[in-house]
């Protein structure tokens, strides 16, 4: 019997690469926008900014449950307790088992968040407020 296994990880990785490069599409559109006077692709930044917060959001929060996991269930690992403790003549090093690193994924998320949401609604107050309606820059 063949057994394909897909784990987690990778499926985690190409998902937050592809949160990535539809952030700094996002942000392009943006730039765009304003740099061409766009309504049409003003507005559009403005609604791709918010499903793309929104995705960054929550896969900066499934990057926090992983973390907190991670750190119970490799706690005997990282303590040398029970099925991993070491005999008292083995002389050696422990584990560094910081995950402070990893929590910096999930902050830098949430920054990218808040960002990418603050810039689509500054290009939509821009688009509101600096091209009059009578102009019609479509």
């Amino acid at each position: 019997m063949i057994k394909v296994s897909c784990p987690w990880e990778i499926a985690v990785s190409e998902l937050r690469f592809c949160f990535i490069m539809l952030a700094l599409i996002s942000a392009g559109l943006g730039i765009y926008a304003v740099r061409s006077e766009s309504k049409k692709y003003a507005e559009l930044h403005f609604h791709s900014s918010i499903l793309v917060g929104a995705l960054l959001a929550i896969a900066s929060y499934f990057d926090y449950v992983a973390i907190s996991n991670s750190k119970v269930n490799n706690f005997s690992l990282c303590n040398l307790k029970d099925e991993f403790q070491v005999d008292s003549t083995v002389k050696g090093e422990y584990m560094d088992c910081s995950f402070t690193p990893y929590y910096a994924t999930v902050l830098s998320s949430i920054a990218c968040a808040v960002l990418i949401i603050f810039s689509g609604y500054t290009v939509n107050t821009w688009k509101k407020n600096i091209i009059p309606k009578s102009v019609g820059l479509d």
